[in-house]
């Protein structure tokens, strides 16, 4: 997965597969994240990263993977931890 950007500057976090997740809360040391089309699609999936790495995708989506033209209007930037790093 990588770390990019939202529209309005957030970092969020794309999986392998292409799905997009929000930051949410740290717990233990790692960054859990929600995917995006939770409010809108009630989609219930999870990840959780530590440091620059996914080390679990919860739940499964209710929905297809974003178009790529979604996808490839994200650039990958810098993070830790979802915190977005000075360029």
């Amino acid at each position: 997965g990588q770390f990019i950007k939202s529209q309005r500057g957030n970092p969020q976090l794309m999986d392998t597969s292409g799905y997009i997740y929000n930051k949410t809360k740290i717990r233990r040391n790692l960054q859990n994240w929600e995917c995006i089309s939770r409010q809108k699609l009630k989609c219930h999936a999870r990840a959780q990263t530590s440091g620059l790495h996914i080390v679990q995708i919860k739940g499964e989506h209710s929905h297809p993977i974003p178009d790529s033209h979604h996808r490839l209007n994200k650039k990958p930037i810098l993070c830790k931890n979802g915190i977005l790093l000075p360029k």
